[in-house]
């Protein structure tokens, strides 16, 4: 028990001419912050009031309002029934010219579409690839003296 407390006595006594050393040559800052960690400090959430919850979201509605009024103000102001109106006129007339168009072409001349070839099986093609080949090593023979 007499030797713990004369360790104890013995690393106080370290620790205070530390500081000491320390305050002579002009480190003090330095060895008290590496001495003592920084606590984080948890910052406590803050919490609004219902009433002043209430006033945010009526100052934002009135914002909105605002810029929903500004923006109609640049719209031309025509009713949904003229749109309506000039949209099934505009149809009207795409349809008309699209019969038109198909009574003109009734009448032309009627072309048939170009014979098309019937497609090779794999069987055939790689006769077809090895008879080439054959053909490729014959005329190569023949050319050559």
């Amino acid at each position: 028990m007499e030797m713990d407390s004369l360790i104890d006595a013995i690393d106080a006594e370290i620790a205070k001419l530390q500081e000491v050393r320390a305050l002579l040559s002009g480190a003090a800052t330095i060895a008290t912050r590496a001495s003592a960690p920084a606590k984080k400090i948890a910052r406590r959430r803050r919490r609004l009031s219902p009433a002043a919850r209430k006033r945010i979201a009526d100052a934002q509605k009135k914002r909105w309002a605002a810029v929903k009024a500004a923006k109609e103000s640049t719209k031309p102001a025509e009713s949904t029934k003229v749109k309506k109106e000039t949209t099934a006129k505009k149809w009207a007339s795409k349809k008309a010219s699209a019969k038109t168009a198909k009574k003109a072409a009734g009448k032309k001349a009627v072309r048939k579409a170009p014979a098309t070839k019937p497609k090779k099986t794999t069987a055939q093609r790689k006769s077809q690839t090895a008879s080439n080949k054959t053909v490729t090593v014959a005329a190569t023979e023949a050319a050559s003296p």
